[in-house]
């Protein structure tokens, strides 16, 4: 397996011999993009980078810290971290980004506003197959989740143009 970056995606290439590792590569964030027909390499695969904040944001937070992965409409406090990862629309979603953070980072729970359930139906089934039947979905209203937002440790800004899409994630 090889690794390339570029932009907002980092790159790999996954031999045929490697189909066993396909699963523990999806549990990482990575996604199958294309399929090259090589007999030696078969599959490239594709996920967000993981930028140094992000990495640092994971590594100085313990039990019950917790912090935003907002949309790009999201009106990020003045108080917590910004690390905005926005680049054009849609690149990256907020399930990207949660996606890059669950592979490497125990979450208790994710907090999202309860107007998601009605105006964004598909993130919430979407967000229920990232993170599993392990990992709760606790609902407040998008007012309560904007003042939470505003006590983080740090707000994660993505190109994310689906409703309600912002996130807390609660550490484990």
């Amino acid at each position: 397996m090889s690794h390339h970056s570029h932009q907002a995606w980092e790159y790999t290439i996954l031999s045929r011999n490697a189909l066993a590792s396909l699963n523990s590569l999806g549990a990482e964030g990575w996604q199958m993009i294309t399929d090259t027909k090589d007999p030696d390499t078969d599959f490239i695969l594709k996920r967000p980078k993981r930028t140094f904040q992000v990495c640092a944001l994971l590594a100085s937070s313990g039990h019950t810290d917790y912090f935003t992965i907002s949309d790009r409409g999201f009106p990020v406090p003045d108080g917590p971290e910004r690390i905005d990862l926005a680049l054009v629309d849609g690149i990256p979603t907020v399930l990207d980004v949660l996606r890059a953070v669950h592979a490497e980072w125990s979450i208790d729970r994710v907090v999202i506003a309860a107007e998601m359930d009605l105006a964004s139906p598909d993130r919430v089934r979407e967000l229920g197959v990232v993170l599993g039947p392990e990992i709760p979905l606790q609902r407040m209203s998008h007012l309560e989740l904007k003042r939470l937002a505003a006590t983080a440790k740090a707000t994660v800004r993505t190109a994310d143009t689906v409703p309600y899409a912002n996130v807390i994630v609660v550490s484990g």
